[in-house]
């Protein structure tokens, strides 16, 4: 989950690899995209409150990447 930067297991011991991927659980995967988006921009906006006293790197690398 890239615009999440989160590491997901592509591959489980007798688990279909399809079902590991979240937007495969979505039928309409346009909507996934656009909810996905959605998601992160409300942690971007939640974190703001919280900006001030965080070191740039983190504000910069630790929350979604909303360029997608």
């Amino acid at each position: 989950m890239k615009r999440f930067g989160l590491t997901v297991p592509t591959t489980v011991f007798g688990v279909d690899p399809e079902i590991l991927r979240p937007i495969n659980s979505w039928a309409d995967k346009e909507l996934y995209t656009k909810n996905a988006k959605k998601l992160a921009e409300k942690f971007v906006k939640n974190f703001e409150r919280y900006e001030k006293g965080v070191p740039a790197d983190v504000v910069k690398r630790g929350g979604p990447d909303l360029s997608f």
